[in-house]
């Protein structure tokens, strides 16, 4: 039952997440930064986007010492209800139009709160990976990372279908906000769900023996700084990629290619949900291998993939960028199975939220916080994106150089 609630519960802020990323691919710089250029606009609109992850960090440390003080289950519900409640106010501002330059700096205040409180949801997953048994691990923290897929979907479901019932001018006038008002409900639904939570064995054991670090972030850079510094870099590539597939593309595909809203969304749907679905049945093939190895195999994925990946989208078919797009979730779904687990191993149970929450929050502000605008940056040209490819290969080679350096303690008690 936890790895169902905390599945519903990553389905949250999964939504969270994917409702302001759809939101800034298609209105966000229109309603909000009207008053520059169309490539300002867009520019403006990821940069918003970008300072959500800028801010992750800041809430993992904050976080992450409620986790490794207080106790997983505390530091999950208090920032998911935070990042729900910033979701829900994002859909009641006033728009430019209203209240002139006052607009954009409340979306930032907004987005800036989100971000704080998306910082500490990894001790969801946390909670479940001390609540398993060893030998299941790897297959229950799947459920999960389930939820994140069904997250994207229903996010992106809601979005599409009220692009197709609405015309342009009513989207961009009110329903925009549908979206984010529904993140309420979610958050209300969470909150019940609280009671199937218990606190992590290991945080209740280690209260028993006074072993709790008073500073775990201080502790983490002062005992681990090596292994720290390498996990933000072996796994910046999945955020990267997670990013350019659900957002960069959106405005890319739409504006450069000229295909309509609905095809795009729907192909990253199937993709999406195709990942979600694979999910569990490649954690049950890897549960008992080499986590490090399986990180590698996926980042070695990615590396080969992202040349053919941006020509098959620059097609301009959407069977082919469908195709584009589940071979980008393909490359991903041995690091999605396997990364958390693996992080879990390498850090010791007084600062294993510390190490787990701030190494996935920087992983994802250097993955995927720059990679829409840096993608942005690189297709000012009508030509195939190329460039991207060229970042995506990068920053998936980076991953290669970390995860070998990093040590295998694959199936190791973590108690």
């Amino acid at each position: 039952m936890l790895a169902t609630a905390s599945m519903i519960t990553l389905l949250i802020e999964a939504y969270d997440l994917s409702v302001y990323a759809a939101m800034t691919a298609l209105v966000i710089g229109p309603l909000f930064f009207p008053a520059l250029s169309p490539f300002g606009e867009t520019l403006a609109a990821f940069g918003t986007f970008a300072t959500g992850f800028i801010a992750r960090p800041i809430g993992a440390v904050l976080f992450s010492h409620i986790g490794d003080y207080y106790g997983r289950r505390l530091a999950f519900l208090a920032s998911m209800a935070i990042t729900g409640c910033a979701t829900t106010g994002i859909g009641c501002l006033p728009t430019y139009n209203s209240v002139g330059s006052a607009a954009p700096l409340m979306l930032l205040l907004l987005r800036l709160v989100q971000g704080m409180a998306s910082g500490g949801v990894g001790n969801g997953l946390l909670l479940v990976v001390e609540n398993s048994p060893i030998q299941s691990r790897v297959i229950w923290c799947s459920l999960p990372h389930a939820g994140i897929s069904l997250g994207y979907l229903a996010a992106n479901g809601i979005v599409a279908s009220l692009t197709s019932v609405f015309g342009a001018r009513e989207f961009r006038e009110w329903v925009w906000r549908v979206p984010f008002w529904l993140a309420a409900l979610l958050v209300i639904a969470g909150l019940l769900l609280r009671k199937y939570m218990p606190e992590s064995p290991e945080f209740v054991e280690l209260v028993k023996e006074g072993g709790r670090a008073s500073l775990p972030v201080v502790e983490l850079l002062r005992t681990h700084w090596e292994t720290f510094f390498l996990t933000v870099g072996a796994f910046s590539f999945s955020p990267a990629v997670t990013q350019i597939v659900s957002v960069w593309s959106l405005a890319y595909v739409t504006g450069n290619l000229n295909i309509d809203k609905a095809t795009v969304i729907a192909c990253v749907m199937v993709a999406v949900g195709l990942k979600g679905a694979l999910l569990p049945f490649v954690a049950i093939i890897i549960n008992r291998r080499s986590l490090r190895k399986v990180c590698l195999v996926g980042s070695c994925a990615m590396l080969f993939w992202a040349f053919p990946m941006m020509l098959l989208m620059h097609a301009g078919r959407p069977l082919f960028m469908m195709v584009s797009f589940i071979g980008a979730e393909i490359c991903l779904l041995p690091v999605s199975v396997a990364a958390t687990v693996y992080l879990v191993e390498l850090y010791e149970p007084r600062i294993r939220s510390t190490g787990l929450t701030i190494s996935h929050n920087f992983s994802s502000l250097i993955g995927g916080a720059l990679s829409p605008l840096i993608a942005v940056l690189l297709t000012k040209s009508d030509g195939p994106p190329l460039g991207v490819a060229v970042y995506l290969s990068a920053i998936s080679f980076l991953g290669i150089i970390c995860l070998s350096r990093l040590p295998d303690v694959s199936n190791k008690e973590i108690g």
